[in-house]
């Protein structure tokens, strides 16, 4: 296939040869030191023939790749109609042959690259545009031209614009394809009934004008184009049409759509709204075309958003109402408002409709009407844009919308009595009216996945991601910025910012300078507003009050060429806006969904949290009843309750703070970092110190050991045998336990001796006599030695024996087989007649005390 190739390789901007006549011309005007108006002699006469001889080679160039562009378009439209011809045909085929397959996907092959033809073609158109922009920006520059100006009145129309040639290109791809799916699956076209209930997913996107072309491409190759009451093939009913106009596709298959929102003073819908409360209600008026009135339709809509905790879908609902009767319902005071009176008014619009269908149009107008009473509800906002819509007229399982030339409109400027809004040849400051960076576009998804052709346009950054973007909410926070409401996330994106920010530029200039006002003369005529819109930037300047565009960036431009004094006021408004941008209050771009199950949790988790601090005040009780033998214990158990009380008052403020954010639908601030490892850290250091006391001499921090707990047995008396010394020479003075090595230790004069330390279960047990560990020899004064008491410390036995005038310290060790003691070291203590000993072991290594006729105290 040949779609004008040689057509299209002549598809380039002589720039080359345009910048060397720039260079000399240039030549020329200076080497002549000519001015504008002087004269030289030569070829031209004049500096003005210099620079009239480049504008004409200017345009001259301009209309080679203009009538290039043409002869393309022509021909990709001309290579199209054929197909659409051939196909249409192929139905008779078919009926004679029966299998056609080979032939439609020849067509659809060839449809498919008239598709890739038609995108190259407008990606080339566009390039090229951006060249001769620039070499007309640097004759201007250079020449003192005026091509700049030139080129923006060229490329503003056919065939730069690229609007006519994709509109019949959209349309005959939509005949091509259809024709292709009903020779396919055997469906025929009808005219498409919209149902008064839609339960879809919705995905909406972002799209950049010159990026519409391409997302329209893509969807009529997946979808036909539907057109509102119509049916059959676009081309037979509006062939003649879609050539006349560059506005043929918005004017004809697609459809003028105008909504206008309602709210009331504080703004309780809007807030419900960007919150996503479970049962959020919307509220719009629609109609399609030019504004309705007298018995004309007008459809009342009602968006309910639900959670998915619900398990019900988002609802949107729709009833038809005759204009006449809008005043009416806005009326808070009227009392007509029965079921009787809703039933007659339902069915003016409704006279074809079974009475299932009234019936419930008149429970949801009742529904609508009590919304507007409860809630006191006035126009807020208008939308206007034209919407291309693609789907099937089979099923509402998958549409596909693009609304282009987006505009919001403040309803509360409407002074007028008579009329329930805004009449469309009302006249309002341009404050009032805005225009939306970006078309939308939407994906319907009743059941099943987003096609792969549209999930490669975001992948190709096509179309950027808009996540539950609203024209309402758009159009409520640019109006109502100064109020400090929430503003929608999209707020953070630059597109959006002199959006929702001019608000504040008025507030900050007022008294130096002055807004206009509505008239006639300055003020916006919204019956012309679509079709104004799509005018390039330098004419909305040039033009505002015809086109009430407010932009705020082209406003402070105007001002400073205008008065250059102020620019310095300008810098400063700038700063000013961009701080205020970053200190407003955004909603989260995914609001956390909050079920009712999840307060439970909540309390479950405060309840959880009492349960440990209740068990650190278990722990300190444990504490408190220790107290009386240890000061300790009392220090303890009073650190234990007041991180008990600590982990009260610190679950009380969490559960409070995580009701707020579940309120505030925060996605964010629900983890805690601190409450786990404070309580972890106190219950295992409170389990440590229960088991350091109760584990006494042995405890990891305490050498103290535990009090012994003495009972009385009264006419219990054990009897041991001790045969092996005589018991003329045994004297027992003191008994100590060995409990290593099972033995009971006595001291007798300058003998140790050891019996087993089991207790015999009577006193008939015999045992086989004592052991004599050791035996002291006599001290170096002759003096014999009389141990009265032993302790054990550390694995070593300390004996002290008494004399008259002095006493001794003894230190013994066990030998290697545990059967003898073997003296290691002996004190002379001057402490006379001592009679017994006890050690009292501290941290720094302990006492022994040895008692005698006066008190002494040595350090081992």
């Amino acid at each position: 296939m040949d779609l004008s190739t040689s057509a299209c390789d002549m598809l380039s901007v002589a720039d080359l040869a345009l910048e060397g006549t720039i260079n000399e011309f240039e030549e020329r005007l200076r080497s002549r030191r000519l001015s504008v108006n002087q004269g030289y002699e030569g070829g031209m006469n004049t500096a003005d023939d210099v620079i009239s001889s480049f504008i004409n080679t200017y345009e001259a160039e301009i209309m080679r790749v203009a009538n290039t562009i043409d002869m393309a378009n022509r021909s990709i439209e001309a290579y199209g109609e054929s197909l659409l011809m051939n196909i249409e045909s192929l139905s008779v085929i078919k009926n004679k042959r029966g299998d056609v397959t080979v032939e439609l996907e020849k067509i659809q092959g060839d449809a498919s690259m008239i598709e890739t033809r038609v995108l190259g073609l407008n990606r080339a158109t566009q390039r090229n545009a951006e060249k001769l922009r620039s070499i007309a920006v640097e004759a201007d520059r250079r020449l003192g031209t005026a091509c700049e100006v030139l080129a923006q009145r060229k490329f503003s129309s056919e065939p730069w614009t690229c609007e006519a040639s994709t509109t019949k290109i959209v349309s005959l791809l939509s005949d091509l394809y259809d024709v292709i799916r009903e020779l396919k699956h055997g469906t025929k076209k009808r005219v498409w009934a919209a149902p008064s209930k839609f339960d879809r997913t919705t995905y909406k996107y972002w799209v950049e004008e010159e990026k519409a072309a391409e997302v329209m491409l893509k969807c009529v190759s997946e979808l036909p184009l539907l057109v509102y009451g119509r049916s059959g093939r676009i081309m037979k009913s509006s062939q003649t049409d879609l050539g006349k106009s560059s506005k043929a596709l918005w004017s004809d298959p697609a459809t003028p759509i105008t909504s206008v929102y309602f709210d009331n003073k504080t703004l309780d819908m809007y807030k419900e709204r960007i919150k996503r409360s479970e049962g959020a209600k919307l509220l719009r008026a629609r109609w399609y075309g030019e504004r309705p009135h007298g018995k004309e339709v007008v459809f009342l809509e009602l968006k309910t958003h639900h959670e998915k905790w619900v398990n019900t879908k988002s609802l949107k609902q729709r009833v038809a109402i005759q204009e006449q009767y809008m005043c009416k319902l806005l009326d808070i005071g009227n009392p007509d408002w029965t079921q009787d009176y809703a039933r007659v008014v339902v069915g003016l619009s409704n006279p074809n409709a079974a009475r299932k269908d009234i019936d419930s149009a008149t429970n949801l107008l009742l529904e609508i009407r009590s919304l507007i009473c409860h809630l006191e509800l006035r126009p807020c906002v208008r939308t206007q844009y034209i919407r291309a819509a693609f789907q099937s007229s089979q099923n509402n399982n998958l549409r596909f919308t693009l609304d282009r030339n987006i505009i919001v409109i403040d309803e509360r400027k409407n002074t007028q009595g008579t009329s329930w809004c805004l009449d469309e040849d009302a006249s309002v400051s341009v404050e009032s009216i805005v225009n939306l960076p970006y078309s939308v576009f939407e994906v319907k998804v009743a059941s099943g996945e987003i096609p792969s052709r549209i999930q490669d346009l975001q992948i190709s950054n096509v179309i950027t991601s808009a996540a539950k973007f609203s024209k309402f909410l758009t159009g409520v926070a640019t109006f109502n910025s100064n109020e400090r409401i929430t503003m929608p996330w999209w707020a953070s994106n630059s597109a959006f910012a002199s959006i929702f920010y001019a608000g504040e530029k008025k507030d900050e200039e007022q008294g130096t300078s002055q807004t206009s006002e509505s008239s006639i003369t300055n003020g916006y005529d919204i019956s012309e507003g679509i079709h104004q819109r799509d005018k390039q930037s330098d004419d909305r300047i040039d033009n505002n009050a015809a086109h009430g565009v407010s932009v705020l960036n082209e406003q402070i431009v105007n001002t400073v060429e205008k008065r250059p004094h102020d620019k310095q006021k300008c810098r400063r408004y700038l700063s000013l806006c961009c701080f205020k941008r970053h200190s407003a209050k955004i909603a989260p771009k995914v609001p956390a969904r909050v079920e009712p199950k999840s307060y439970f949790a909540n309390e479950r988790t405060f309840i959880q949290w009492f349960s440990a601090a209740l068990l650190l005040v278990t722990i300190s009780e444990l504490f408190f009843i220790m107290a009386d033998a240890d000061e300790y214990s009392r220090i303890t158990a009073i650190v234990l309750i007041s991180f008990a009380l600590f982990l009260l008052c610190y679950s009380l403020v969490t559960y409070y703070r995580r009701i707020y954010l579940m309120r505030t639908g925060k996605p964010y601030g629900y983890t805690d970092f601190i409450g786990p490892g404070v309580l972890t850290a106190v219950t295992i250091t409170g389990i440590i110190m229960l088991m350091n006391f109760k584990m006494g001499e042995h405890a990891l921090f305490n050498r103290d050991p535990e009090l012994a707990t003495i009972h009385q047995s009264p006419g219990e008396c054990i009897q041991r045998n001790i045969t092996g010394v005589p018991a003329l020479e045994y004297e027992p003075s003191d008994a100590v336990i060995d409990a290593q090595r099972g033995l009971v230790l006595i001291p007798s004069f300058n003998l140790i001796t050891a019996i087993n330390s089991e207790i015999p279960l009577s006193s008939t047990n015999s045992y086989d006599g004592l052991d004599v560990l050791a035996k002291v020899p006599a001290f170096l004064d002759d003096v014999e030695v009389d141990m009265e008491a032993l302790e054990i410390i550390n694995g070593t036995l300390y004996a002290v024996s008494e004399a008259e005038s002095f006493s001794e310290l003894l230190a013994f060790e066990w030998s290697d087989a545990d059967t003898t003691l073997s003296l290691i070291r002996r004190w002379r203590i001057s402490t006379p007649a001592v009679e017994g000993m006890v050690y009292i072991p501290d941290y720094e290594g302990g006492k022994l005390l040895i008692a005698g006729r006066t008190m002494n105290v040595g350090t081992s």
